[in-house]
């Protein structure tokens, strides 16, 4: 189970601000991908990088500092959802812990 909470927020309109006991600031609308990660150095290069080479742009991004939950958090706003084949390639990224491709109507 993933648990979320959302909001309106003044400049941003309706996002997310937290997911997983993460605070996050991501505007909710159209596809968005949540990973949870280590955090550590190269990540988010590593995600960018497999992310470009199968032709998917990023609009937003904003990450979540681990705080007191272990593993850090990426919120992505993307151009098209990852299919499963794709999901599961990024899962197996070494320090990504999971991925959820998430497509809001």
């Amino acid at each position: 189970m993933v648990s979320v909470a959302g909001s309106v927020l003044p400049r941003k309109g309706p996002a997310l601000v937290e997911v997983l006991g993460r605070e996050i600031e991501l505007p909710l609308g159209g596809r968005l991908l949540l990973i949870r990660h280590d955090d550590r150095a190269g990540i988010i290069g590593r995600v960018g990088t497999f992310l470009g080479e199968r032709g998917v742009g990023i609009a937003d991004l904003v990450v979540a500092r681990p705080g007191d939950a272990p593993g850090g958090l990426l919120g992505l706003a993307v151009d098209r959802r990852l299919d499963d084949e794709e999901a599961a390639a990024l899962r197996a990224l070494a320090g990504v812990g999971d991925a959820w491709p998430v497509e809001l109507a």
